[in-house]
This record gives structure tokens, sequence and C-alpha cells, in this order.
């Protein structure tokens, strides 16, 4: 099947997307549960490391050195939980949409995002408008209004010019401002002529109830 050719125009990301669905076999479309078990392992060294942390005042001061490489590893725990909490929330491990949410509430809970934000924005907004203008994932253009929002996100996203010693700090500044930006965006504004965002868009009054229980 020709999808299409140089002289065509065009197309826009969900019709692509529709097309090679229909190209590729059902085993890529079916759910693997077999995902939770790298969830529930991280789980656990969260749990350990914060049992381990509550004791930390009884331990000698050498032992306190261990600590140091298992708090490395629970730092890589945290953003396995969120990669974890983007396949739930895509469907891609459970076929029970409930579950998959609130696995993900927990997977997300320490990046501070709520679920219901997270499938309008990743799985609503960013996949069917990916690279475009109304994406919200993308950066600020130079044309982009001078905002107090858009000099932070300069100053912390990781980019060209900036130390790399620094850019694991970046990383983690850098998605609490897209956070925040976005829930600021949806909870205060609700519409999608924001100046402060690279990309505004509105949601349902009840998803906007949702999101605002799941943050609090």
């Amino acid at each position: 099947m020709v999808i299409s050719d140089v002289s065509s125009p065009l197309l826009k990301q969900s019709t692509y997307a529709k097309m090679l669905h229909s190209l590729l076999p059902k085993e890529a479309f079916s759910p693997d549960p077999h995902k939770l078990f790298i969830v529930g392992i991280n789980l656990a060294i969260l749990g350990l490391g914060w049992t381990m942390g509550r004791q930390l005042d009884h331990w000698p001061g050498l032992w306190l050195w261990a600590y140091v490489p298992f708090a490395v590893v629970m730092g890589n725990s945290i953003v396995v939980l969120a990669f974890g909490a983007h396949d739930l929330l895509h469907g891609s491990i459970l076929r029970q949409p409930q579950t998959s949410h609130w696995l993900g509430f927990f997977g997300f809970a320490l990046h501070h995002m709520p679920p219901t934000l997270w499938k309008v924005l990743h799985n609503r907004i960013h996949h069917n408008h990916t690279n475009g203008l109304q994406d919200p994932d993308r950066n600020y253009r130079y044309q982009d209004s001078n905002t107090p929002m858009k000099r932070l996100t300069d100053a912390f996203m990781p980019s060209l010019g900036k130390p790399l010693v620094v850019v694991p700090l970046l990383l983690s500044l850098g998605w609490i401002t897209y956070t925040y930006r976005n829930l600021a965006s949806v909870l205060i504004f609700n519409r999608d002529s924001v100046s402060f965002v690279p990309a505004a868009f509105a949601v349902k009054p009840s998803e906007r109830r949702k999101i605002l229980a799941e943050w609090g």
C-alpha cells in the first residue's frame, strides 16, 4: 500500500497514524501486562528507600555514604514510573481503563502530573498535532510574546550552550515548568488563547474538575 508520494500534500498526523494502523499486525496494539512487573519493582525500590530514609538518623556516620548510590537508583525509579504511567495511560499495558488510570496516577504523583491532564495534554492534543503549532510540547517561537513563563522556560530547558553538568538539574526544572504552565493554563484560564504557554488548549468542565481533584 502506498501512503503518499512526493507530489501529494502533507498528511495530518492523525490521518497518517490511521493509515499505518492498517499496515501493522494486531499484536502491535495488544496490551503487555508484563510491564507491570517493571512498575512493581520500581515501586518496591522507592518503598524500600523511603523506609531506609526514615532510619538514617540511627545509622553510623560512615554508613550514610552507602545510601547515596541507592538514592541515585531511587531517582531512576521515579523516571521509570513516569514512563510506566505513560504506557498505562496509553492503554498499552492493561485493558482496564480505570485500573490504568489510577496506576498512572501513582506513577505520575511524584511528577505532579494529574493523569486526566496527561490524557488530554499528551494523548489527545500532542499526538494529534505533533510538531505543529498546536502541539503543547513544542518550544516557544522567537515571535511569541516574551512572557515571564517564556523566559523561565528558556532558562530551565536544556539547550546548546548550557554546561552539560547542569543538564540533569535542568531536566527536572524543565519538567516542573512544563507541568505547571499547562496546569495554570487549564485551571485558571481554560481557553485556547493564553499567551504564556506555547500552545494553549481547553478542557471540558468535567475534565477540569477531575484535574483539580487529582492535583490537589
